[in-house]
């Protein structure tokens, strides 16, 4: 497919996005972290990391500690997700992922990735994703994001409970969103070059409305305190873009509580 715009880390970005960011797990090898931070000053900066955490009831990604710990060193914005296996139970898999990470000021909301049916109905995946996402929503105090493909979710996870979660969609190789619901994250590829990182990675932005910079609408942690810790590191981000780029970036607005 062509690129009619422009092009960064090896694929046509979608425009008029300030904020991106990657996927990474073992997957994607030893990470050069400090080549890394480099790209926060590229034509299209990466400020946040989501990093596999677990998957089912007890496989840990052995890559994890590691590199959750070397994002908050070296100032990325982080997140964690949890891989999601139909078939073991939604409990344990909650508390599994309860066990292995500890999330702190400035991270960003535990995540569930669905993209499996693993042979239930869709009642039985549906009951156990919600499971999952209330028992991690008790312990850490917010709403978990929802990760999914957009066909998978209009599949099998279109009923409205799961409208109350932030979405992280994964929709490739298209110039824009076709879903018509509010989304959070865009993933719009999975063959992205980055500088300071081995292997093909995932590629993604943030928004909330789908439009421009915005992170209102976001409930970023449980606390006040960790919204504004967050609200710190962005506002810092914009900062660093409007000093790389020298153009305006729209300021961040407040946290608004849907």
């Amino acid at each position: 497919k062509p690129c009619y715009g422009q092009k960064g880390y090896g694929v046509c970005m979608p425009c008029n996005y300030e904020v991106h960011g990657i996927d990474i797990s073992h997957y994607q090898g030893k990470i050069d972290w400090e080549l890394l931070t480099h790209n926060r000053e590229a034509q299209f900066p990466i400020h946040f990391i989501f990093l596999k955490a677990t998957e089912g009831g007890d496989h840990g990604d052995d890559t994890f500690t590691q590199n959750f710990g070397q994002a908050r060193k070296y100032g990325f914005i982080r997140g964690a997700y949890h891989y999601f296996i139909p078939k073991t139970d939604a409990r344990k898999q909650a508390d599994f992922f309860i066990r292995t990470v500890q999330l702190a000021k400035g991270d960003l909301p535990p995540v569930l990735d669905v993209e499996t049916t693993g042979k239930q109905s869709p009642q039985e995946l549906k009951t156990a994703v919600k499971t999952w996402l209330d028992r991690v929503e008790a312990h850490y105090g917010v709403k978990p994001i929802l990760y999914t493909s957009y066909k998978f979710k209009k599949r099998y996870l279109s009923d409205s409970i799961f409208n109350a979660y932030p979405y992280w969609i994964a929709h490739y190789y298209v110039d824009s969103v076709r879903y018509e619901g509010k989304w959070h994250f865009w993933q719009h590829t999975d063959v992205g070059t980055v500088p300071g990182i081995e292997e093909e990675v995932d590629l993604m932005l943030k928004v909330a409305e789908a439009k421009g910079w915005n992170i209102a609408n976001l409930d970023v942690t449980g606390s006040d305190e960790f919204k504004e810790e967050v609200e710190k590191q962005i506002a810092s981000r914009i900062k660093e873009i409007q000093k790389s780029q020298k153009k305006e970036v729209p300021k961040i607005p407040d946290y608004q509580k849907e």
